[in-house]
C-alpha cells in the first residue's frame, strides 16, 4: 500500500515539474522548487535526473544547469547563457580578468544585435552566432592555451564587428512610397559594402537616386578602403547584409596598393 502511494506521489510530481517547466522554460533547479513549490528531497532530484535521461525535459548549461521541454526559441537561450556568465564573474572577481570576460562582453553585444534583428525580422541568420557558442563550448570543456588564444582572436573579433553594426548599420527602415503614374521607389534601403562601392563607381543616375538621397548614401562609403574591410566586415553573416567573400580579397588589395 505504501508503495503505490509513493508511486502515486512521484507520478504527480514528475506531471507537476514538467508543467513548471513548461510555462518556464530554461528555468534552474532551484526554481523547481521555490517558484514550483515542489517538495525539494533526494527522491525529487532523482525524479529531475530521470527525466533528463529519458529525454523528457532536457537541460543546457553543466555548470549552471537550466531546464527546457522541446525545443527553445535560441535568442533566449543565449541571453540565458548571457545572464550566467555575469553572475560567475560577480561570485569570482578573478575571472574578471580571464577570457570570461570576453566572452561575457560578447555576449552583452550579441544578444542587442540578434534582439535588434528581431524587430525587424522573425527569420534571423544565427549561423555565426551558433557556431561561437560550440566554439566556447568546446574551450570550456578542455580549456587549453592553443583554444583559448584562437577564441580570444575569434571574440575580439566578434566584439569590434558587433560594435560597428549596431551602430552604423541596424537604423534604416526600407519602406516602399509611390504616387499614380510614378514607378514605385524603395527608401531607407540597407545597402550592403559592395551596393554602395558599386554606387560610387556608377553614380546616382545608374541607381535612379536623387541628389540627395545619393549623397547620403556616399556619406556612409568614405575613400578609404580600410574603412571598407571594417564595414565588410561588420556585415558577415548578417541577418540583411550580403556580399560576395570576393569582395573582402579586392578590399585588401586595394589597402595593399594604397
Amino acid at each position: 500500500m505504501k508503495h503505490k502511494l509513493r508511486e502515486q506521489i512521484m507520478e504527480r510530481r514528475e506531471e507537476e515539474i514538467i508543467e513548471f517547466i513548461k510555462k518556464n522554460p530554461l528555468c534552474s533547479k532551484d526554481s523547481i522548487f521555490t517558484k514550483g513549490k515542489i517538495p525539494k528531497s533526494k527522491a525529487t532530484v532523482e525524479l529531475i535526473n530521470k527525466l533528463i535521461s529519458s529525454d523528457k525535459i532536457r537541460t543546457i548549461s553543466k555548470k549552471r544547469p537550466r531546464y527546457h521541454i522541446g525545443e527553445i526559441d535560441m535568442i533566449t537561450l543565449y541571453e540565458n547563457l548571457a545572464i550566467d556568465y555575469e553572475k560567475e564573474m560577480k561570485e569570482d572577481p578573478l575571472q574578471n580578468d580571464t577570457i570570461t570576460l570576453l566572452i561575457s562582453i560578447f555576449w552583452k553585444y550579441r544578444i542587442r544585435v540578434l534582439k535588434a534583428e528581431r524587430k525587424i525580422s522573425s527569420n534571423i541568420d544565427l549561423k555565426n552566432t551558433n557556431e561561437m557558442f560550440k566554439d566556447i563550448a568546446m574551450y570550456r570543456k578542455n580549456p587549453t592555451e592553443l583554444r583559448e588564444a584562437f577564441l580570444r582572436t575569434k571574440l575580439l573579433i566578434a566584439i569590434n564587428n558587433d560594435k560597428y553594426y549596431l551602430n552604423h548599420q541596424l537604423h534604416s527602415q526600407p519602406r516602399e512610397t509611390s504616387q499614380v503614374f510614378q514607378k514605385v521607389k524603395k527608401r531607407h534601403v540597407r545597402r550592403s559594402t559592395a551596393n554602395l562601392l558599386e554606387m560610387k563607381a556608377k553614380g546616382r543616375h545608374e541607381f535612379g537616386l536623387t541628389g540627395k538621397d545619393f549623397r547620403k548614401n556616399m556619406e556612409k562609403i568614405s575613400d578609404d578602403p580600410k574603412e571598407w574591410l571594417d564595414r565588410f566586415s561588420a556585415e558577415k553573416e548578417r541577418t540583411f547584409y550580403k556580399n560576395s567573400p570576393d569582395l573582402e580579397l579586392t578590399i585588401i588589395r586595394r589597402i595593399l596598393k594604397k
